[in-house]
């Protein structure tokens, strides 16, 4: 049976209402998951330090992944599922769904904003078609027509292998990516695929609504 980890990281600044829709769409997935034959496991960690911004962005973004990955990965665990906590909806077959699509690498849906025109989308800047190119805002999204398309990173929600944080990957300030870079860059060294499989859609928050600016990295 594939043992998953949830982990889900979030700024002590992250509205109450987002962490408890995280939370009943975390309890979703896992029942689904559980359902398919999955063991699942849940890391949600408050990244608690002070506010103080970092010069290069993404580093405060980087250092409450890796302590997460520190504290809260066991041998047991098969992959990583990795939930940003400000997104509203994904669907609740997520594990499965992405399991199927990943070929042993990464694999992540769609992400769009929960807000503004349809088809607007979110992690422009954690998926990256071309390298030093950030996704279009608007469709179309990607060169590829999909319906799975392979990526050279991904962001925001996606499944992992745990063995990649085993063999050393990390998260770090990357620009002009950000801090998953990195550990897409090690995965993909490894002959490991990245894909997005547009059938799947997940839905970011629209921060001003909750009383947050938008994440510039440095937060």
């Amino acid at each position: 049976m594939t043992h998953v980890l949830i982990a889900t990281p979030y700024r002590v600044t992250t509205h109450r209402s987002l962490l408890d829709q995280a939370a009943t769409l975390r309890r979703e997935a896992t029942e689904l998951a559980v359902a398919a034959g999955y063991i699942i496991s849940e890391a949600v960690v408050c990244d608690d330090a002070p506010i103080t911004p970092d010069p290069e962005p993404y580093a405060r973004h980087a250092g409450v992944r890796n302590a997460l990955i520190a504290d809260c990965l066991r041998p047991e665990h098969d992959a990583v599922l990795w939930v940003d906590a400000d997104l509203v909806q994904y669907p609740a077959t997520i594990i499965p769904r992405l399991d199927a699509v990943r070929r042993g690498g990464i694999a992540a849906p769609a992400v769009y904003l929960d807000k503004e025109a349809p088809g607007r989308w979110y992690d422009t800047g954690g998926f990256i078609e071309i390298e030093n190119r950030h996704t279009p805002v608007w469709p179309p999204h990607f060169l590829q027509p999909g319906p799975v398309v392979n990526l050279l990173s991904v962001g925001c929600i996606y499944l992992a292998p745990a063995q990649i944080y085993r063999d050393g990957a990390r998260y770090a300030p990357a620009s002009p990516h950000v801090e998953h870079w990195p550990v897409m860059r090690f995965a993909a060294a490894r002959g490991l695929p990245i894909v997005c499989d547009l059938r799947l859609a997940a839905y970011h928050a629209y921060l001003p609504d909750y009383g947050e600016g938008w994440h510039d990295g440095r937060q």
